[in-house]
């Protein structure tokens, strides 16, 4: 590619431009006549036509540089850059009468042995950045150093990040710059201005800053360290931002159980270990897309086969829930209930002895193999819990307790369990560790329980939803759950041939109780995905969600895990779900978004791409087994076991 000499760039009178090839690079280029207003920070490249290019774009600089006799760096930073190649750099070779070009990249460093070649009598030096192609670009920095090590340093954690997680940034001396160090001032917005903004100024002086990124795309982020002479150095950085961002971890042992939550401005995670330990983790908020930043620590040993954990915050501490067995076939099954007594429970000496605080809710369960299923809330601040067990009197009954305190720290804080629904007609009520588990929310101020009510044997036959509301804020007595109100069926029966039928989470959407669950339907002969919004703010009739909302979406395929997140804008309904990837089944997570804020008209909602996935070949080490999804404030996050020792976190944005 021949490119013709750059006749339209301004330049002193004395230079000449020299046709023909340039050492080193091959081509002579001929720059349109139109060009884009020449200033270091923030230059817009929107490429035009031009007499010999089909489309281009250039800016021409011309800076001072009295110290041009002595080693130099030049460095160059974009934010919008596109592929490698169509990007050039030319100086304007005083000595050779010609331009001198090189390829640029998303963060340039060109080292001059002397730039006198390149400046003027004045010290000036002509600088063309030049853009090939049609796609747009914006360079964000163009500094001149003597040195790499004169500049500060300059760390992003998570980047790439999503729109709404915070971005914690590191700045430090570097190189020569470790003595006299006067503080710091930070340019967030890339806008070229340093101290400006009220986040800024927020930070100004201090080593660290944090700034959230609402779109997505590069963003520039800068910082200049002053020392106390009055000198200064600059260093910016990209920050990727996109729809999603994941982090994967691979443990020695199997994992069980999962769960995720923001912990006073952490993301923190438990798990339970195979016939070892409930661990730990938490990472800054800014910094949970990299794995290296997670903080384990065992906290509790746990030596059993299995164990279901789950973790609430609570008054800014977390704590941990956890379902388990006896070692033995004649020991009893217990909740375990633990929470951090101070700080931000990274260490165990921190945590409530469950010895001394467990929940033992029943007595002489006939079968010590199968874990209850159950799920945990906070109502009015406390923790609470509905959950599936045996009587041996009545059969697999539905249960509620709650702490009569905020913490719960005791057994003697806990109410009694609290009977909320029986076997009855030749149903009974059911859970099982493949989906269907009683969901528990607080709902118009009280709590309420979504569960399963099954007819037939085991897996086979259909079963329904049912919801029930305490019609006291509590919930603690018999009569708050029975006395003027009922349980109310708020689907049809629900058949699952294959088992995958997943019953999703109750939660408030835009007031109003709302559900989401897997069905096979019968026609299609397919699963389908179910979203369904009560017309009260109760739901506590059968007209509550018979004329309430009623969204399908046809032709799903599940995979684990299901949940509803509402916010302010929007909904979106995330689920595991198998595809074909290149020729073979695969698991992933994709989901339905509305654009609306209550989900009512099918108008509403949209197919959106995947939040993760697919994962592969659809094998026994690669199945979704468990999925965790939690709204993080601002972003959510997904939280899954991948094989039998791999947990994947994505984290992704919001959307509608």
């Amino acid at each position: 590619m021949v490119l013709p000499a750059p006749l339209a760039l301004p330049r002193e009178a004395g230079f000449s431009v020299e046709q023909g090839a340039v050492p080193g690079a091959g081509f002579n280029p001929v720059l349109p006549t139109q060009r884009v207003t020449a200033d270091a920070l923030g230059a817009q490249f929107n490429p035009v036509s031009g007499k010999v290019l089909e489309t281009a774009a250039f800016a021409s600089y011309q800076l001072t540089l009295p110290d041009a006799d002595k080693e130099s760096y030049l460095y160059l930073l974009w934010q919008d850059m596109p592929a490698a190649g169509v990007v050039f750099i030319g100086l304007s070779n005083w000595s050779s009468g010609r331009w001198d070009w090189r390829p640029a990249s998303s963060e340039m460093f060109w080292l001059f042995e002397s730039l006198a070649p390149y400046t003027d009598a004045q010290d000036r030096l002509q600088l063309v950045v030049l853009l090939l192609g049609d796609e747009p670009a914006q360079l964000n920095l163009i500094q001149f150093t003597q040195s790499i090590a004169a500049m500060p340093d300059l760390a992003a954690h998570v980047s790439p990040t999503i729109p709404g997680l915070p971005v914690n940034l590191e700045a430090g001396p570097g190189g020569n710059l470790q003595k006299d160090v006067a503080g710091y001032e930070w340019d967030l917005d890339g806008d070229g201005s340093f101290n400006s903004s009220s986040e800024e100024l927020a930070a100004q002086g201090m080593t660290k800053a944090e700034i959230t990124f609402e779109e997505e795309g590069d963003h520039a982020v800068g910082v200049r360290l002053v020392k106390t002479d009055g000198a200064k150095a600059v260093r910016y950085v990209q920050v990727k931002v996109q729809q999603t961002i994941s982090v994967d971890f691979d443990f020695d042992v199997e994992v069980s159980s999962i769960d995720i939550n923001r912990i006073d401005g952490h993301l923190a995670m438990t798990l339970h270990q195979y016939v070892g330990n409930i661990v730990y983790a938490s990472a800054m908020l800014g910094s949970g897309g990299h794995g290296d930043d997670w903080v384990f620590s065992p906290i509790r040993p746990f030596p059993t086969s299995g164990a279901i954990v789950r973790l609430l915050e609570i008054e800014g501490r977390p704590a941990v829930f956890c379902a388990t067995q006896g070692s033995s076939f004649d020991d009893l099954e217990y909740f375990w209930y633990m929470v951090a007594a101070e700080g931000d429970g990274s260490k165990p000496g921190v945590w409530t002895d469950p010895d001394s605080i467990y929940i033992h809710l029943c007595k002489n369960h006939p079968d010590s193999s199968k874990l209850p299923c159950w799920s945990v809330a906070l109502i009015n601040g406390c923790p609470a819990m509905a959950f599936q067990f045996h009587n041996v009197n009545l059969g697999y009954c539905l249960y509620y307790t709650a702490a009569t305190t905020p913490l719960g720290a005791s057994v003697e804080e806990w109410s009694d369990p609290v009977l909320l629904d029986q076997p009855q007609d030749g149903l009974s009520v059911w859970a099982d560790e493949t989906g269907i588990r009683p969901m528990l929310a607080e709902v118009a101020g009280s709590p309420a329980v979504l569960y399963g009510y099954h007819h037939g044997i085991d897996n086979l036959g259909a079963y329904r939803a049912q919801y029930l509301r305490s019609a006291d804020a509590d919930g603690h007595d018999y009569a708050d759950w029975h006395s003027g109100t009922k349980a109310v069926n708020v689907t049809p029966e629900l058949s699952y041939p294959d088992q995958r039928s997943i019953l999703g989470n109750l939660v408030v959407v835009d007031g109003h109780p709302a559900i989401c669950y897997f069905d096979w339907d019968t026609i299609s002969g397919g699963y389908a995905l179910d979203f369904r919004r009560a017309a009260s703010t109760t739901g506590i009739s059968q007209a509550d969600w018979s004329n309430g909302q009623h969204i399908r979406f046809q032709s799903i395929e599940p995979a684990g895990g299901l949940a509803i997140l509402p916010h302010e804008n929007g909904i979106q309904l995330p689920h595991g779900q198998v595809v074909l990837d290149q020729g073979e089944f695969a698991t992933g997570i994709y989901q339905y978004i509305s654009a609306s804020p209550d989900g009512a008209a099918e108008a509403d909602w949209q197919s959106s791409g995947p939040v993760c996935g697919p994962l592969g070949p659809l094998l026994d080490d690669q199945t979704v087994f468990e999925s965790r999804f939690v709204d993080l404030g601002g972003f959510y996050c997904a939280a899954y076991r991948v094989g039998l020792r791999g947990v994947r976190l994505v984290f992704f944005a919001r959307g509608g």
